[in-house]
Formats: C-alpha cells, sequence, structure tokens
C-alpha cells in the first residue's frame, strides 16, 4: 500500500522547532507524529539560537 506523509513546521521557538507529520493512506489519516529539532552549537553542543538562514527556510513551511 502506498502512504503519503505531509509535514508542516508548527512551532518556530528561539532554540527549537516543532515539525508534525500526518500520514494516510488512500485518504484516510492513519496516524500523525510531532517531533522537535533543537539547534546546536557544533564545537560545544549546547543548544543556540537559531541562525536567520535557517529562519527563512523553516518560516516558508510554518503553519499559521
Amino acid at each position: 500500500d502506498e502512504m503519503v506523509v505531509e509535514l508542516s513546521v508548527s512551532k518556530i521557538g528561539k532554540t527549537s522547532t516543532t515539525v508534525s507529520y500526518s500520514i494516510s493512506r488512500e485518504g484516510r489519516l492513519m496516524g500523525t507524529v510531532q517531533t522537535v529539532h533543537v539547534c546546536v552549537s557544533k564545537k560545544s553542543r549546547e543548544k543556540q539560537i537559531i541562525p536567520n538562514e535557517l529562519l527563512l527556510i523553516l518560516n516558508k513551511y510554518l503553519i499559521k
């Protein structure tokens, strides 16, 4: 069976973003998932503010 996965950005914070996924088959919603992605420094591995370049991309997919 073929499944369709749609994703969108549902929240953008200062250091993290939440991505929402909906999974459907033949037009019927089968499930939803959310993941939180935290921006971290390569050097210190501490969370850091999301860079402006990435914010511009994320905002294109933000659900309003």
